[in-house]
């Protein structure tokens, strides 16, 4: 049974969360992935808050890339307060936790954390990417689409011919990127308080 809800921005972060699930715990199948379309503050719309307020455990796991950590982290923990108030005198307590990308403790997002999983010798080509992003910003054309840091994602794992953007898997590529680093401990241990880590 699906006990467990992990509210994330969207279907990168979800794709990322399933690669760690596959590779270190048996049980994330118990978890349901709701995408909240870029905001943590989607959690208040009408729907999110009866999701959130039927009994099972929920975690919301979003960037750290508004503002600052503290704020970010200080308004998940005040809507989710709220929600948790406006529940009342349910049966059913109402259980959440947050963690916020990259580390749960610094600035940042998603590809911040990604980025730091690539594999040494793959380094260099993050130099290219920059490179081309730093070139594209310096011809100043409002018709050229800026290269943000998801961009450079999509160009890190696109440069390589095996591995397909769009396929479920992409973040498994042993290749390119290194799930047994030592970046992921923090996000480890908090899955680690929901789920079974693999043996």
């Amino acid at each position: 049974m699906k006990d467990t809800y992990i509210f994330v921005e969207g279907d990168s972060d979800e794709r990322f969360l399933q690669a760690v699930f596959l590779r270190y715990y048996a049980d994330g199948g118990r978890a349901q992935f709701i995408s909240l379309g870029g905001s943590y503050r989607r959690l208040e719309e009408e729907k999110r808050i009866e999701q959130l307020k039927d009994g099972r455990r929920n975690l919301v796991i979003v960037d750290a890339d508004v503002k600052t950590f503290r704020q970010v982290k200080s308004g998940v923990q005040a809507l989710l307060d709220r929600i948790a108030g406006e529940q009342g005198g349910r049966d059913i307590p109402f259980q959440a936790e947050s963690f916020l990308f990259p580390d749960d403790k610094s600035d940042g997002n998603l590809e911040s954390l990604v980025r730091r999983l690539t594999p040494k010798n793959k380094e260099g080509v993050w130099n290219c990417i920059d490179g081309y992003a730093d070139c594209i910003t310096g011809i100043q054309n409002p018709r050229l689409r800026r290269i943000d840091s998801k961009t450079k994602i999509y160009i890190y794992v696109n440069a390589h011919y095996h591995v397909k953007w769009n396929s479920q898997e992409w973040m498994l590529e042993t290749e390119i990127w290194n799930l047994e680093s030592k970046t992921l401990n923090n996000l480890l241990a908090f899955l680690d308080k929901y789920f079974t880590r693999n043996q």
